[in-house]
C-alpha cells in the first residue's frame, strides 16, 4: 500500500533528503510543489546558505509499481545563480491575493499545488487543489513559471519513472 503521507512528507522536507547534503530548515527561503494524481509528484526547494543559493528537486512517482517499504524518490541539487532566484522571489513578493476565497473542491483526480515563502517560520504557505480561485491567477501563473524555470535549470531525471 502506498503511504501518501510519508511520500508527501519527504517532498515537503527536502532539507532532510537522504543522499543529498543535509541543509538547515532555517536556510529554506522558498518551496513550491505539484502533486498530480496521475503523474509523478514534485517539489522544488531553494536554500540560501551564507549568500549562496541552492535549488533542490525531489520527485516521487507515487503510481510506480516499484514501491518498497519507503516511497521511491529521486533528488537532485544544484547551486543556482542569484540572477535566476532573486527576480522570481521579487516577483512573488509583489503578488497580492485575497486568501480566504471559496473554491470548488469537487473532483477525483487533480493536482495539489502550493508555495511556501520565507525562512524557518514561513511568512506564507498557500496551497490549492486543481484550479485556485480566479483572484489567484497571478500566483498560479507565477507557480507555473517557477516550475518551468527550475526544471530547465536542473538535469532531467535519468531514472525510468
Amino acid at each position: 500500500m502506498i503511504d501518501f503521507e510519508k511520500g508527501e512528507g519527504i517532498l515537503l522536507n527536502a532539507e532532510e533528503y537522504s543522499g543529498l547534503p543535509h541543509r538547515r530548515k532555517s536556510d529554506v527561503i522558498l518551496r513550491i510543489w505539484s502533486f498530480p494524481a496521475l503523474a509523478p509528484c514534485r517539489s522544488w526547494t531553494v536554500f540560501n546558505e551564507k549568500g549562496n543559493y541552492f535549488l533542490r528537486r525531489i520527485v516521487w512517482d507515487q503510481r510506480s509499481k516499484k514501491q518498497f517499504v519507503d516511497p521511491l524518490t529521486f533528488g537532485t541539487e544544484k547551486q543556482i545563480s542569484s540572477n535566476i532566484i532573486e527576480p522570481l522571489l521579487n516577483e512573488l513578493s509583489q503578488i497580492e491575493i485575497p486568501i480566504f476565497k471559496p473554491v470548488s473542491t469537487i473532483g477525483i483526480d487533480g493536482v495539489n499545488s502550493g508555495v511556501e515563502y520565507g525562512g524557518y517560520n514561513a511568512s506564507a504557505k498557500l496551497s490549492w487543489w486543481c484550479d485556485p480561485p480566479e483572484s489567484w491567477e497571478t500566483l498560479q501563473n507565477w507557480h507555473a513559471k517557477a516550475m518551468a524555470q527550475f526544471d530547465n535549470f536542473l538535469p532531467v531525471s535519468s531514472a525510468d519513472l
